[in-house]
């Protein structure tokens, strides 16, 4: 779903490939760590806030995010983009489940 682009041009085609060389597998293999330790489930908030704080970066030096979606042949703002809309729908989320756990909770309490 993060990756599923809005709209592939033909243009686009050639840089959106997997990476065929060790050099690219590091970058790939470092962007991969970071969008598991910003919106993955299982990430610690202080990982969590690295990783986004490093996606909010600006910076243009080596293994920095802006260098590395250029090293993929990504948007550095549509993946950032994607960043936030998987934070949305995670914190809708988790929302949702803390409206409905306690309807859940008190309808077993009232049954047993």
């Amino acid at each position: 779903m993060l990756f599923e682009p809005d709209i592939l041009l033909a243009s686009q085609y050639g840089t959106a490939r997997p990476p065929d060389s060790p050099c690219r597998r590091l970058v790939a293999a470092v962007l991969e760590r970071a969008l598991l330790d910003a919106v993955g489930r299982t990430a610690r908030q202080i990982d969590r806030d690295d990783a986004l704080a490093w996606f909010a970066s600006e910076d243009e030096a080596p293994f920095s995010f802006r260098w590395l979606a250029a090293q993929l042949g990504f948007d550095a703002e549509w993946l950032r983009g994607r960043i936030r809309e998987l934070q949305h729908a995670g914190s809708l989320r988790t929302a949702v489940a803390a409206l409905v756990a306690p309807t859940v909770e008190s309808k077993t309490r009232r049954a047993a």
